[in-house]
C-alpha cells in the first residue's frame, strides 16, 4: 500500500500505471491493493494499443510460455493521499 501511495502522489488525476507480472501470488496481491486505491482494469487479452513498448520481462515470459497477468491502474480524482 505504501508503494501505491507514492505512485498516487506522483500521478496526475487520470494518470495511468501499467502493471504486469508472470507470478500469480504477486498478481493477486497487486490486484487486492490497486483495486481499492485506484480505478483498476485487468487486461487478460493483452495491452491493446498502450503502452507501445513491451517490457523485456513480458517478452521473456511469453517465450517461456508463462502466463502474463496485466492491468491498468488509473489515479482516481476523488481519492486523496490521506484517504
Amino acid at each position: 500500500p505504501s508503494f501505491f501511495a507514492l505512485l498516487i502522489d506522483r500521478l496526475k488525476p487520470g494518470g495511468k500505471l501499467f502493471l504486469q507480472t508472470d507470478r500469480r501470488p504477486y498478481w493477486d496481491y497487486i490486484v487486492s491493493i490497486a483495486s481499492q486505491l485506484m480505478d483498476w482494469k485487468e487486461m487478460p487479452d493483452g495491452w491493446g494499443e498502450e503502452p507501445l513498448i513491451r517490457s523485456r520481462r513480458e517478452m521473456i515470459s511469453k517465450d517461456q510460455k508463462l502466463p502474463v497477468f496485466r492491468g491498468v491502474a488509473t489515479r482516481r480524482a476523488d481519492l486523496s493521499l490521506e484517504q
